[in-house]
């Protein structure tokens, strides 16, 4: 199970993959019967698009987004003018 789970995390399905398990997944298959047919299709390599470039990079964490907060002058909240430019506090 966990490297099914580890190849859908690092890697997307195949288009004929998704079909066929969405299809699967709407005719009311099981989750173990889910999980037979998702490792069958990882060992036949039908499952997830992975090239050697993604799995070495799928070894090094990469940054999505950051995201900055800062406190807002009480002088602006008080006087209404809004927040044109962020403060920074050291």
């Amino acid at each position: 199970m966990e490297a099914v789970l580890d190849a859908l995390w690092h890697s997307p399905l195949k288009e004929w993959a998704r079909d066929s398990l969405s299809r699967q997944m709407r005719l009311g298959i099981t989750d173990a019967e889910l999980l037979q047919t998702c490792y069958e299709r990882l060992e036949n390599n039908t499952l997830c698009e992975v090239t050697e470039t993604e799995e070495e990079e799928a070894r090094e964490p990469k940054i999505i987004c950051s995201l900055a907060l800062v406190k807002p002058d009480r002088r602006q909240s008080r006087e209404g003018e809004g927040y044109e430019q962020p403060i920074v506090q050291n």
